[in-house]
């Protein structure tokens, strides 16, 4: 590898981690106990929200109008919305956790214009909807409201050209539950198109819920590192017209306190079954009959990273599943 190459490399991978801390990883962002944070916020002022909540404000003062977008989630005014969608302009990529705060805002407020704008954010091919879904979660967005949220504006079959489809199996293997589910891509245009091969976090394709009853939240494993001088090259998956790939994704259905993988702050307190795949994870209360779906999105890349990954075709969207309806046990 030549030096220059390794330069670019090593400022792209770095270029990436920075825009991930920014949208997930907030060190100055409490960790849990944001109802009790917001319940002692005043009202905003929203004549000066919008120029606070700026990209080029990341100190203390960007911090503050991230909780004040968070307020106005809580208190669903309608006189809010002009100020949302400015902030929302400003930040078109959403680059930061201002947006889709913002986002969260909107959902809540429920206006007519309100969803107008969530449309025009949410329901593209540029929103990162995973990032959406573990936000709403990560934020303590009030559960009824962000299992709508989810539904209703995350897991939305936006393609025309990828379908998607989940099946389920049962095994059984040394008194644990196991449950292989089968993710099938089919390629149902006339072109071909390239898939990022996700040979590791398959679980990121997963999103549960108890029928009748919530989203589930991931946990969060301890992952390694990548290698000194940034991720590898990925691979990419060629799906030529009307051709199909299948990901093969186990799960083993766990009591709490049997599970495989090492955990950084854990809360999942409640939780009493542990559901894990060879990298990712989620906390049950109880068991009983859950929907799981398949998400499958790739957002648009810029031209520098298509050159280095090796993506002159890549697929661009987001496609959703219908949900499996699995039966979640301890096996005794």
């Amino acid at each position: 590898m030549s030096k220059k190459s390794y330069i670019f490399k090593m400022v792209l991978f770095l270029a990436i981690l920075s825009i991930c801390f920014q949208i997930s990883c907030d060190e100055n962002e409490p960790q849990g106990e944001y109802a009790e944070l917001l319940a002692k916020r005043p009202f905003p002022n929203l004549d000066t929200l919008a120029q606070r909540s700026l990209p080029e404000d990341t100190n203390e003062i960007g911090l503050e109008s991230f909780y004040d977008i968070l307020k106005l989630r809580e208190v669903g005014q309608s006189d809010a919305v002009p100020v949302l969608e400015k902030i929302l302009d400003n930040d078109p990529n959403l680059s930061r956790i201002h947006g889709y705060a913002a986002l969260q805002a909107l959902f809540c407020i429920g206006t007519p214009q309100a969803h107008k704008t969530l449309s025009k954010y949410i329901l593209t091919d540029k929103f990162n909807a995973q990032a959406g879904i573990e936000n709403t979660f990560r934020w303590e967005m009030n559960p009824s409201k962000g299992d709508a949220f989810i539904e209703q504006y995350h897991l939305k079959n936006l393609s025309k050209n990828l379908a998607i489809k989940i099946d389920a199996k049962e095994n059984k293997d040394e008194n644990v539950q196991k449950l292989d589910f089968k993710v099938t891509l089919t390629n149902t245009s006339q072109d071909s198109y390239q898939i990022h091969d996700m040979d590791s976090n398959l679980g990121n394709l997963l999103y549960l819920r108890l029928e009748g009853g919530h989203f589930i939240k991931r946990l969060s494993p301890v992952q390694q590192l990548p290698p000194f001088g940034g991720p590898p090259r990925p691979n990419w998956i060629e799906l030529a017209p009307g051709k199909s790939h299948v990901f093969d994704i186990a799960i083993n259905v766990r009591p709490k306190g049997q599970e495989k993988l090492v955990y950084r702050n854990r809360t999942d307190d409640s939780s009493t079954i542990i559901l894990e795949t060879d990298d990712m994870s989620w906390g049950l209360e109880k068991t009983g009959k859950y929907q799981v779906y398949a998400m499958l999105a790739q957002q648009k890349l810029d031209e520098g990273y298509k050159s280095w990954a090796g993506a002159d075709k890549p697929w661009i969207g987001r496609v959703v599943s219908e949900p499996v309806l699995v039966d979640m046990k301890i096996e005794n």
